[in-house]
């Protein structure tokens, strides 16, 4: 849980094996405190009781909810559940293409084996560098605009210099050839 709490990335789902098992931890802990007391165990009485039963059921609500979220979700052997299209245009197949991409650099490698660089988390400084030593290599390069990041990164290009001509779309998400200039990306332009 420390290192979610003390870094810049993170999804809401990240912390929770972390927290689940924090809640494991404590339930379980309460048997312990339990079989350490000392001397005769005293008869539940009538207000201790009620609320005995209603921790016991508190403690049986994510149980419940997870056999109610599994029950509404199967799918009998029968249907036919059929497989995610995915298409990826040939020219970004391309082993030479450079792809960068946040959102869809995941079914990118998971569908098409394709490498798509998620350059969104480093500063416009390092990105200046890796675009001029993919221009000095004269390698094609691909932007996916495929979240608020990305739409940031396309923007700073045009800063930089880039020509951005669309070319189609990847999983919904509009892509771009990028053009630089003779004299590659600078934040002068």
């Amino acid at each position: 849980m420390f290192y979610f709490l003390t870094h810049e990335i993170t999804g809401h789902y990240y912390p929770l094996p972390s927290l689940f098992g924090t809640v494991l931890l404590l339930a379980l802990s309460t048997f312990v405190i339990e079989g350490f007391e000392s001397g005769k165990p005293e008869p539940i009485s009538g207000g201790r009781r009620i609320l005995a039963i209603v921790c016991f059921l508190l403690a049986l609500l994510p149980g419940g909810a997870l056999i109610e979220r599994t029950w509404f979700n199967y799918r009998p052997p029968t249907d036919e559940v059929m497989p995610r299209s995915f298409v990826l245009p040939s020219e970004l197949a391309d082993e030479r293409a450079w792809v960068w991409a946040d959102i869809v650099s995941g079914p990118l490698w998971y569908y098409a084996r394709k490498p798509a660089h998620k350059i969104n988390f480093s500063g416009p400084d390092g990105r200046i560098a890796l675009y001029q030593f993919v221009l000095g290599r004269g390698e094609p390069q691909y932007i996916i605009e495929d979240g608020i990041d990305m739409l940031r990164v396309k923007d700073e290009m045009v800063e930089f210099g880039a020509a951005l001509e669309r070319r189609g779309e990847v999983d919904g998400y509009p892509y771009f050839l990028i053009h630089w200039p003779a004299t590659g990306p600078s934040k002068k332009h």
